[in-house]
């Protein structure tokens, strides 16, 4: 049973039942093994840096197309490209993703996604999970990116579940637990280094900790 910082959550379960499960991506479900950060490189060799990001992670942009966008002639977009193959070859799932999911399915819950992502790194993502999820909500589709709350309520729509019928799950506090928050979702700060939070954020250090609250 879920003690202290925990409480909150399993305490909001009896206002209204979860009826969907959300999840951050990479951090949460998939690791990257051989991290080479093509777009992050590409986007410092523009004029400025954070809008070239934030325009990868909004728009369906690949390699080639968004350093035609931000006319990054003189990068070497050869390196670049086998930086973002080796990337992509090296997504996996960490360990717990597959059981927990199983489990959360098993329970009659819908599943979905809420991801700040540039576009080639979608497909890996579906290629490693267990089976198809219900919703996938990628930045580069939505055009918004966490935490915005247009994001947030595109997935939740798209579940077709009301904002405090849903449980984010993420590692990234802003976006995935603050965020959420912010939104009306119910929101799980996942910390995978163990490292210690607020007493009023709910946190877990493996995925399968969340099946105790469902």
């Amino acid at each position: 049973m879920p003690t202290g910082r925990n409480a909150a959550i399993v305490g909001a379960q009896r206002a209204a039942p979860i009826r969907a499960v959300i999840f951050d991506v990479y951090g949460t479900l998939v690791e990257i093994g051989a991290k080479r950060w093509p777009f992050v490189k590409l986007a410092r060799a523009t004029a400025n840096p954070r809008d070239a990001l934030r325009s990868v992670l909004t728009t369906p942009l690949g390699l080639q197309e968004a350093a035609l966008a931000f006319d990054c002639g003189d990068i070497p977009l050869a390196v670049l490209a086998e930086d973002l193959e080796i990337e992509l070859a090296s997504v996996s799932l960490f360990p717990e993703v597959g059981e927990t999911l199983g489990a959360v399915r098993a329970r009659g819950l819908k599943i979905g996604i809420a991801s700040n992502l540039a576009a080639p790194y979608a497909a890996p993502v579906k290629r490693v999970l267990p089976f198809a999820l219900d919703v996938y909500g990628w930045s580069f589709e939505i055009g918004f990116m966490k935490p915005h709350p247009a994001h947030y309520r595109w997935v939740c729509r798209q579940l077709r579940v009301a904002p405090e019928e849903a449980l984010m799950i993420g590692d990234t506090l802003d976006a995935d637990f603050h965020g959420a928050r912010a939104c009306g979702l119910r929101a799980a700060y996942l910390a995978r280094d163990g490292g210690i939070t607020a007493s009023n954020v709910p946190s877990i250090q493996t995925l399968d900790e969340i099946l105790a609250w469902l």
